[in-house]
């Protein structure tokens, strides 16, 4: 009875530890990028900044949603995405955890800004020389210095040879708000919460493993021989626990709060926080779904060893177990 009482306890630490060990993964800005590129994160993302572009009431520069896209995809490449983001996940989660008592975060915009201005440049180009050519009556209210024409001057027009010059003028006008650099410098009160959340928990990680080795310890040096059976059943029954967790739990939390989300917000906006919780999801889905093979592996370990250990002759002339017993 003591036992089986001891063995849900070990049960229960282990389960536990894996859940303290999938959080504090999350806290790792390497792990994260990786697994960003695994589910291909820059892909999902580039896919809803497209419809969110797409429920703008005017287009910008009378580009299309997916032209916007596009240029956006070729100013950012994957692999600049991907190096902002561990260098901002390294400054944020370095505050968040301790490791930095302050966070300053400082990242260069200007060659983005240039490759945004000569794609669009070339993109707005593309479409004016695909136009009709123009009649008088379409020229009659257009200003050579606000817009391009709906349609395609003469060649022998004045305006034909400034339109590269007029094409280039709007995009810079309109990137004119975006600024030279990202930066951050200092946190926010929530970041501050968080912290300090962050702070409490690490602790409490850090209590839960090591109350899991004194119990799995413990239960090794009171029942020894028959303890290997017992940490069998334990690490195979959170190995099944965990494939269970990792098949319903995890979906039905990102099914809750995708709900809750979906509550607030434009639709583009919330579509977007979806998609990112859903990837997150998925990379803790991932660490659990490692960490039930590893118990599955060590459950299996266990109950190779205690067949073993059973099954194995004593030396000659050394008192038997139940002759001590």
């Amino acid at each position: 009875m003591l036992r089986a009482l001891a063995t849900m306890i070990v049960i229960n630490l282990l389960f536990l530890s894996s859940l303290a060990w999938t959080l504090g993964r999350l806290q790792n800005p390497d792990f994260l990028v990786e697994r960003s590129k695994d589910i291909n994160l820059y892909g999902r993302l580039s896919e809803q900044l497209v419809k969110l572009l797409d429920q703008s009431d005017k287009p910008v520069l009378g580009l299309s949603a997916a032209s916007q896209g596009e240029i956006i995809a070729t100013a950012v490449p994957p692999e600049e995405f991907y190096l902002f983001l561990d260098q901002y996940l390294t400054a944020t989660l370095g505050y968040l955890t301790g490791q930095k008592d302050d966070l300053t975060f400082h990242y260069p915009l200007t060659k983005t800004k240039e490759r945004i201005e000569s794609s669009a440049t070339d993109r707005i180009l593309a479409d004016y020389y695909n136009l009709p050519d123009c009649r008088s009556i379409q020229l009659k209210d257009w200003r050579f210095d606000v817009e391009l024409p709906v349609c395609q001057l003469p060649s022998s027009s004045t305006g034909q040879s400034d339109i590269t010059r007029l094409a280039n003028r709007l995009v810079e006008n309109q990137l004119s708000s975006l600024p030279d650099e990202f930066s951050v410098t200092g946190p926010s009160d929530k970041l501050i919460t968080a912290r300090q959340v962050i702070s409490k928990l690490t602790r409490l990680f850090q209590l839960v493993w090591l109350a899991t080795a004194l119990a799995v310890a413990g239960y090794l040096l009171v029942w020894r021989r028959k303890a290997l059976f017992g940490l069998a059943t334990a690490c195979l029954t959170v190995a099944v626990v965990e494939v269970g967790f990792s098949l319903i739990a995890w979906d039905w939390l990102a099914r809750t709060v995708n709900e809750l989300i979906g509550g607030s917000g434009s639709a583009g906006l919330t579509i977007t926080l979806i998609d990112l919780v859903a990837t997150l999801m998925e990379v803790m889905k991932t660490i659990w779904g490692n960490l039930a093979i590893g118990f599955f592996g060590a459950g299996a370990g266990f109950l190779v060893l205690g067949v073993a250990y059973r099954f194995k002759k004593p030396i000659s002339g050394a008192p038997s177990s139940a002759a001590i017993g």
